[in-house]
Formats: C-alpha cells, sequence, structure tokens
C-alpha cells in the first residue's frame, strides 16, 4: 500500500532531512490499514516496533505551545522585517545578479584537496582549537566566492544548522528538517581576501557553536514562530546590500548519489531564497566533496583558479625533494 503513496517535494533535501519520520509515519498507517483483515497485505507483525517510534515521539503540541509561551518580538542579531523589506531585498538581490550574472553549476573537490585545507588550517590554528572538515570548507568556499565584490562590499557567512535533538522537544530521530542559520558578523570583501582561513573557521565555529545551547534553540523558535505571527520575515541583522553565503551541508549522510527509488527524480532546485549565493555541500564514499549551487560567473572562475593553485601547491609537496 505504500507504493500508492505520492510524494511531491520542491527540494530532495526535504526527502533526506524528512525521511525518519515519513519512515515511522507510512509505517503506522499501513499497520493501522492492515487491522482490516480485507485489506491486509503484509504482516502487520512487521510494522510494529517502527510505529512504536511514533508513540515516542515528542509531542508537536507541546513544542509549539513551549515556543508560543518564550516567543520574543526580537533575538539579538536578527531583524523582523515586513514583507515590504523582504521584496526589497529580493530587488537588490536581483540587482546584484545582472552585475554579477549567475550560473547553476557543480564543482568537485577531490580528496586531496578536502584533506589538504583540513590539514594545513587546523595546523595553523594551533593545538586544542578544535574545527571541523565543514568550518574549514565552508569558510574556504565563503572566502573564494565572496571575495569577487568591491572591497567595501560587505559579506557575510550563513550555514543551515539541523536543530534535530538540539533541543528536548526536537528529537534527533523523528524530526524532519527543523533548521536553524547560524550567521558570522560581517567582512568587507577587500578584508576577507586578506583574512586567514584558520580566522575565518574560528568565527563561523562560534556562530555554529551557539545553537548548542538548548534556551538558544528555543528563542530562536520562538522569535520565528513571532514573526510569522505579525506577517513579518525573519532575517539576518545586517545591510540589505549585504553578499550573504549560504552553506547547507550534506557531508557523512552518504548522499552522493542519492536514489529515491523508480519514477523519482532530481529536478535544479527553484531559487525561492533571499540569499545571493547558495551553496549545496555533498561528500563521496572517497573523500571528495561536490558543490552544487547558483553561483556568479565571477565566483565559478575564482573556485576553479584556488583549486587550481592548491593543488599545484600540494603536487609539490608532495614530489621527493632531490638532494
Amino acid at each position: 500500500m505504500a507504493k500508492d503513496l505520492t510524494l511531491m517535494c520542491v527540494a530532495w533535501q526535504h526527502v533526506v532531512l524528512d525521511a525518519p519520520a515519513l519512515k515511522l509515519i507510512v509505517a503506522e498507517w499501513e499497520s493501522l490499514l492492515a487491522k482490516n483483515a480485507d485489506m491486509r497485505t503484509h504482516d502487520p507483525n512487521s510494522y510494529r516496533p517502527e510505529a512504536e517510534g511514533l508513540k515516542d515521539r515528542p509531542n508537536l503540541d507541546k513544542l509549539i505551545n513551549t515556543l508560543q509561551s518564550n516567543s520574543p518580538s526580537s533575538f539579538p542579531g536578527w531583524a523582523a522585517v515586513s514583507l515590504w523589506g523582504g521584496l526589497k531585498l529580493k530587488i537588490l538581490s536581483k540587482i546584484y545578479s545582472l552585475r554579477y550574472p549567475r550560473t547553476f553549476g557543480t564543482a568537485y573537490l577531490p580528496p586531496k584537496l578536502v584533506a589538504g585545507l583540513v590539514t594545513r588550517v587546523r595546523s595553523n590554528a594551533g593545538p586544542g582549537v578544535v574545527l571541523s572538515r565543514n568550518d574549514i570548507v565552508a569558510s574556504w568556499f565563503y572566502k573564494v566566492t565572496c571575495g569577487i565584490y568591491q572591497p567595501r562590499t560587505a559579506t557575510t557567512l550563513s550555514r543551515a544548522v539541523n536543530l534535530r535533538g538540539k533541543h528536548h522537544l526536537i528529537s534527533p530521530s523523528v524530526s524532519g528538517n527543523v533548521l536553524g542559520l547560524a550567521f558570522m558578523p560581517s567582512v568587507p570583501s577587500g578584508a576577507l581576501q586578506n583574512a586567514s582561513l584558520e580566522d575565518l573557521a574560528l568565527t563561523t565555529r562560534r556562530s555554529v557553536e551557539k545553537f548548542k545551547d538548548p534556551d538558544y534553540v528555543s528563542k530562536f523558535l520562538g522569535f520565528r514562530m513571532d514573526c510569522g505571527n505579525v506577517g513579518r520575515i525573519a532575517v539576518p541583522q545586517v545591510k540589505f546590500s549585504n553578499q550573504r553565503c549560504l552553506v547547507t551541508s550534506f557531508v557523512n549522510l552518504g548522499l552522493s548519489n542519492p536514489k529515491f527509488g523508480e519514477g523519482v527524480s532530481v529536478e535544479r532546485p527553484v531559487q525561492l531564497t533571499m540569499e545571493p549565493i547558495v551553496i549545496r555541500v555533498i561528500d563521496d564514499a572517497r573523500g571528495g566533496w561536490s558543490i552544487h549551487g547558483n553561483l556568479p560567473h565571477a565566483a565559478w572562475d575564482a573556485l576553479e583558479r584556488n583549486m587550481e593553485r592548491i593543488m599545484k601547491e600540494l603536487d609539490a609537496k608532495s614530489q621527493p625533494k632531490v638532494i
């Protein structure tokens, strides 16, 4: 019976992140249908363990009530803009897209390049400093793709943070794509070009670590809910002209070649975000990372030049020294 279920989604990552919840919902649905002997096509016992997971899931009503009781009208670092303000963001984004024409594309960072970047930044950061691969590679993307603008142009790195397990009412195993947005302070494009990767990685790491605090998560979600209730849009509190780079990472999830079943295809995503630069990152089993994004042509060119330069440096280091 589950084969008759049709799921329509605007983005394939929603399917990926919602899969745990959908699996349990479909299992419980089939179990209920199977109680009717005339409709039974499978052994209902096979669904019980999974269906039990639904009974243990956090109560959605309780989560909503909790957020409503703690839904501040303001939140540090964020602004609640009107629909007109949101339209202005889209208009400015369109203007910049005319000045810096964009195109959808994909680039591949081979395992050697990823490992080289990570090793270099971690060694420069010094002992005791913890930086993830995501911190380092996201900072590199940001530095390369947002360093193309005029020196005084403000830029910001934003990163999507999955909030599963970050709050006692958001289950790590059942909840879908409840996302937070971590953003670092603005950096002028000229300063960004000269900034060290380790400093950028440390700054974005601090922005992500805020979401380890359940109280911060609760207030963040409450603020977003309050904005929705009063017809506002929650956006990072930066200048409207700020060039924001949004990085969403799907690393360590085995999604290099997602297969969603017969008749399911992945289409080019529709650009529905206000972020001028959007990057989606997926890794493969060998350790390479794929970049999928809607980037300015100049950003793609800068990305290619930087990749070639780093690979040449790594190749030169790997050559045996002649005595």
